[in-house]
């Protein structure tokens, strides 16, 4: 015997509610790329690096969520001699679906394995603080190890 009783929930409807987008999410909107930017070893990225004798290289992904044809593309870039190698990504085309939450934004492929990104909006310019990601694109570019620190976010509007 039970020492509670079994208590049906009572559904209540409660009445929407409009937020007001502040002048943070409306920036958010006219964003068109946001390019996040990880540093890598050359020999990690072995055949993917540019041309270049820098030790270390920047990987950077550019989500487009209003782009259909080329939602998310990706590209290393040599820091010391500006050269960059354009990298074809394996596999379909992802929709990305772009949110404004109580925290800034929240960027999300429809596979969620492919792309999960939180970025917290800025105060000025276009530097995004990165809260949150989770991607497979070492994993699509064959990167060995395990978690690499992502080194920026940025935001460009056209």
């Amino acid at each position: 015997m039970s020492l509670h009783p079994i208590t049906n929930p009572t559904r209540t409807c409660k009445p929407l509610v409009a937020i007001e987008l502040d002048q943070d999410a409306r920036r958010a909107q006219s964003v068109k790329t946001i390019r996040i930017s990880w540093k890598v070893s050359r020999s990690a990225l072995g055949e993917h690096a540019p041309e270049g004798r820098s030790p270390f290289v920047t990987l950077e992904l550019a989500i487009n969520p209003c782009s259909s044809d080329q939602a998310m593309s990706c590209s290393v870039i040599d820091p010391k001699h500006t050269t960059r190698r354009a990298i074809e990504l394996a596999g379909s085309i992802p929709t990305i679906c772009v949110a404004d939450s109580a925290m800034g934004i929240v960027i999300e492929s429809d596979d969620p394995t492919n792309l999960v990104c939180h970025l917290r909006s800025p105060k000025h310019g276009d530097r995004y603080e990165l809260v949150y990601i989770r991607s497979s694109i070492f994993e699509q570019l064959q990167v060995p190890g395990g978690r690499y620190e992502p080194i920026g976010a940025r935001g460009e509007s056209d």
